[in-house]
């Protein structure tokens, strides 16, 4: 099909981030953390006097048997995308129709459609009446119709899509700390949403992290997927910040698309609410990565299209539907197996360190937030799309490090850095194993010949209720693979992972720039082909 299955170069970071992991590698700890989202217990919305004045809204396109497509901006190493918060009405001056629902349009097209509508009622005003006026319809009559009122999203907001957490956090206008009044943070403003819903009486909500911490207040909104509309979506405003935790002014907030379980407050994520809402044809998302194009990478809301893998999905099923975590038979470097169902021992107490990148902070946060319930006997491994490495538990990662230290990339060897392997249990009982050499676990911060390259590991030791013992896989393993969310029919017990082998090519970049070419920055919309998901396509700088 004329496409590669993989990179054959090392994966390249920004030289800070490489730096960062090195010092975890040398330290291997992980920073203290209190996480407190001590909201109001869930109970039905109480509407505040911003109400949600128009409920029926349409939308500008239909989701077809199979999805549309949606494109993405990029960010970092993060991989994040836009979602439309929030109802605004317009153009200024418009006409509500009567007795009639109004027409969503994606917030990129809105100020196309008023331009349209201006120069049409400009050229309605310069254009000859001929005939009485009352055999025919007044310009002000025809201008009405012309300048019939339209909603669009309040704000479009870029976030981390995370699967590695639950909760939804978006910066809001109320934050007036440095860092929320950068000129580039894009902040949302609930006093400009038709369709926003107060919380009243409840306490400030505070997330501490070993960088900074994060407050802020319960609310509750109409979120945009491209077309798609998610009705009354708990999520929390960021109205302080502190530290450096999400430092990067870009980014507008994190989208959390674990399962409901972890959720703080019992607050329904939001793919929960897409399911129960049912606007996506099937139950899932997938995320493809490319290794070496920045500009070209995708998350499928459907399933996701078969071009862009290799063969069919082998499917795992979620054993602990609090994280997306599958059974992990086996792991092994080389001919050593390190970790397996026979060999598991009890880790030790968590050590911490606290001046982790904020986003590796913010990570160790979100994973070890939860109070002891029970003890996981079968190791785990967790797929976790905000997770730019491979994780490990304190022992496990102590003897990766030493069996694959860091060297000059130029002396590395076969022998001296064997192939990695995961051994996974399929839902037909079968064993699959997801090999990688060292050009792909091994990073560098530059091409220069004297670069050194550096395992991509770092150390995280999830809640002992969930541990067992568990190793996340991120964006490394991505790259190399398609991992698809399936949540079935929605039941948490149900649910499973597809993973193959991902396709790189031409043939893949021809399709993502088909499924995208008439989008426009920094978010559009636009019907797939009828046999095409809805994908979005996501820029990552390297």
């Amino acid at each position: 099909r004329g496409s590669l299955s993989f990179t054959r170069s090392f994966r390249e970071l920004p030289h800070r981030q490489v730096k960062l992991l090195r010092d975890h590698h040398r330290e291997a700890l992980i920073p203290p953390h209190r996480s407190a989202f001590d909201g109001p217990p869930a109970a039905p919305f109480e509407a505040s006097s911003m109400t949600e004045r128009h409920a029926g809204l349409q939308q500008q396109a239909h989701v077809s048997a199979q999805g549309l497509v949606v494109r993405l901006q990029g960010l970092s190493s993060q991989y994040v995308g836009p979602v439309g918060v929030g109802t605004t009405v317009f153009p200024a001056g418009c006409s509500m129709p009567k007795g009639e629902s109004l027409l969503y349009v994606d917030s990129a097209n809105a100020p196309l459609i008023t331009e349209t509508w201006e120069r049409e009622a400009n050229a309605s005003m310069m254009a000859p009446i001929a005939g009485p006026p009352s055999s025919m319809k007044s310009w002000a009559a025809e201008g009405s119709k012309a300048m019939t009122c339209r909603t669009t999203a309040q704000s479009t907001m870029q976030v981390i899509h995370d699967t590695g957490s639950t909760n939804f956090w978006l910066f809001a206008r109320a934050c007036q700390d440095p860092a929320c009044v950068d000129a580039r943070r894009v902040r949302y403003d609930p006093t400009q949403s038709s369709s926003f819903v107060e919380y009243r009486n409840q306490n400030p909500l505070t997330i501490t992290f070993g960088t900074g911490r994060i407050e802020g207040n319960l609310g509750a909104e109409d979120f945009h997927i491209g077309p798609v509309t998610v009705k009354k979506q708990q999520f929390g405003m960021i109205n302080k910040v502190e530290g450096t935790v999400f430092e990067q002014p870009e980014i507008g907030g994190i989208l959390g698309l674990a399962f409901k379980e972890m959720s703080a407050n019992h607050a329904s994520p939001l793919f929960d609410n897409m399911i129960q809402q049912q606007v996506l044809p099937k139950n899932r998302f997938g995320f493809w990565l490319s290794p070496n194009n920045p500009s070209a990478n995708a998350i499928f809301w459907g399933p996701v299209d078969p071009r862009f893998y290799e063969g069919d999905l082998s499917y795992f099923p979620v054993t602990d539907p609090y994280y997306w975590a599958v059974d992990l038979d086996s792991f092994q470097i080389g001919d050593e197996v390190l970790l397996s169902a026979g060999n598991v021992t009890s880790p030790p107490a968590s050590q911490f360190r606290g001046d982790l990148h904020p986003m590796m902070a913010a990570r160790a946060a979100l994973l070890q937030g939860t109070r002891s319930r029970r003890r996981l006997l079968t190791p785990k491994l967790i797929f976790d799309s905000g997770t730019t490495f491979f994780t490990a538990g304190a022992n496990l990662f102590e003897r990766i490090i030493t069996r694959l230290p860091a060297v000059p990339c130029h002396s590395m060897t076969k022998e001296s850095h064997p192939d990695i392997i995961f051994r996974l249990v399929a839902s037909d009982g079968k064993k699959v194993e997801f090999p990688f050499t060292n050009v792909e676990y091994m990073v560098r911060s530059s091409a220069a010949e004297d670069s050194e390259c550096t395992p991509a590991f770092m150390k995280i030791d999830v809640p002992e209720e969930h541990d067992g013992p568990s190793m996340l896989a991120g964006q490394t393993f991505n790259l190399k693979n398609i991992v698809e969310y399936d949540r079935a029919d929605g039941d948490s017990s149900r649910a499973r992972v597809g993973l193959g082998l991902a396709l790189h090519g031409p043939d893949q970049e021809d399709l993502l720039r088909g499924y995208t070419q008439d989008q426009k920055q920094p978010a559009a919309t636009a019907l797939s082909a009828a046999t095409a998901p809805m994908a979005v396509t996501a820029a990552a700088a390297a």
